[in-house]
């Protein structure tokens, strides 16, 4: 509809590889799922130095491309894959049934073997109560989610305890040291009363960029269209919050890996 009409799209935060072949007009601002499936299983390997995963993923674009580019990278570095299944979503665990669900799925991986790693390419609720369970079964068991999982007060009310020490996906971090991230975080807290999570930051970014699009004179759809196309070509990329954005052939875009702490998260892994 959008490409019909002309109308540039700027995209916050999906991954699907399949946005990058659906026209000219969407300008994407994450890393796509095969770039953070490649960067997840190089961290269980390489950081975690895991040597077999399980990968649980939501049945929908995001759960099952993020579970694709996992587990192909992961048995390109040697990993043995011990279970990729799917998981209800939305799932709750808020009462007996939701709450045994988990605990099941938890079972069956228990008959395959513990696995070094547990990737969960899910989306904050799923992973909170699967974090629970996994972690009330074997304690210290390394989990990692995708970046559909937020560090909020859902997540940290459902999976209590177990939500320390597990590993999350961002595509900004709070402790980032550039200015335009520390007047975000700084404007933010005085707004919202919390500190921002990290997609917060991008759709702020993808706010911002359209806006100065405009204000730059580009006064049609295609004039916006060809400003944001000549980012990191004939004009510079723009400052964002989440750093330099570019929509050149081949321009990076950043990837953290963080821990959950009690008291928020601490930034490891930089892409």
């Amino acid at each position: 509809i959008y490409a019909e009409a002309g109308v540039p799209v700027l995209i916050p935060t999906a991954t699907s590889r399949l946005l990058d072949a659906a026209g000219a007009h969407l300008f994407r601002l994450a890393a796509d799922d095969s770039v953070q499936g490649e960067f997840i299983a190089t961290f269980a390997d390489s950081v975690l130095q895991a040597r077999s995963i399980a990968v649980y993923h939501v049945p929908d674009e995001y759960g099952i491309g993020l579970a694709a580019g996992t587990v192909a990278n992961a048995r390109a570095r040697g990993l043995e894959l011990r279970e990729r299944t799917p998981v209800r979503l939305l799932q709750a665990c808020a009462d007996d049934d939701g709450r045994r669900y988990y605990v099941n799925l938890t079972r069956g991986l228990e008959q395959r073997g513990r696995p070094d790693a547990v990737v969960l390419a899910m989306r904050t609720t799923e992973a909170a109560c699967f974090a629970r369970a996994l972690r009330a079964r074997w304690p210290a068991i390394a989990i990692v989610a995708g970046d559909g999982v937020y560090l909020d007060a859902p997540f940290l009310d459902v999976a209590g305890d177990a939500a320390v020490g597990t590993y999350l996906v961002a595509f900004w971090h709070p402790d980032l040291p550039h200015a335009a991230s520390k007047r975000f975080v700084e404007a933010y807290r005085a707004a919202v009363g919390r500190t921002p999570r990290h997609g917060d930051a991008v759709f702020v970014d993808a706010a911002v960029l359209a806006a100065t699009a405009i204000r730059s004179g580009a006064g049609t759809r295609d004039a916006i269209t060809d400003y944001l196309r000549g980012l990191g070509r004939e004009r510079p990329p723009f400052a964002g919050i989440i750093g330099p954005i570019s929509f050149a052939p081949g321009a990076a875009r950043p990837l953290y890996m963080t821990r959950v702490e009690r008291d928020g998260s601490s930034l490891l892994v930089t892409r």
